[in-house]
């Protein structure tokens, strides 16, 4: 079973030929692995399921908790999703507020690299606070076009 940075990254392509095999995209089904038409079921389902660009961060903790709980993202990449939920509500978003979570992920980005670049600000963190939120953005980037692919194979399919 590869974790889904790794289908996202490599494999996005083999997935969705698999999904249109397996025909049976959009039903509900328990945690599956990865292989197999249930498993690639189950990741439709959840691909369809969140849409990262109108999203609430109780729905984004739900996704991260089935992603992991499915064997489709690492220990680490678990940790680095909940450090942006806690971001999240260090910023105040409400748990119920929807949001566009790649666009705040840009802005988030966009507002660290100016503090970087600034000449009054010199703290050690910020590099390493950079790195996360590109990280994240890439993560969440990769999530959506998945998404999106997995959206418009279920349409040419139907």
């Amino acid at each position: 079973m590869q974790p889904l940075g790794f289908l996202l990254s490599s494999q996005a392509a083999g997935l969705l030929g698999q999904l249109a095999q397996a025909g049976s995209l959009g039903s509900k089904s328990s945690a599956q692995p990865v292989s197999g038409s249930s498993g690639l079921s189950a990741q439709a389902d959840l691909l369809a399921r969140y849409d990262l660009r109108q999203i609430t961060p109780r729905e984004f903790s739900q996704l991260i908790e089935q992603l992991h709980q499915r064997g489709l993202i690492s220990r680490e990449e678990r940790e680095l999703l909940w450090q942006l939920r806690l971001q999240l509500d260090a910023q105040g978003v409400g748990a119920d507020e929807p949001l566009d979570l790649v666009q705040w992920l840009k802005d988030q980005l966009r507002q660290a690299v100016r503090k970087q670049t600034s000449p009054w600000e010199d703290h050690p963190q910020l590099a390493q606070r950079v790195q996360q939120l590109q990280a994240q953005l890439s993560w969440v980037q990769k999530f959506q076009l998945l998404r999106q692919q997995s959206s418009q194979l279920t349409s040419w399919l139907a």
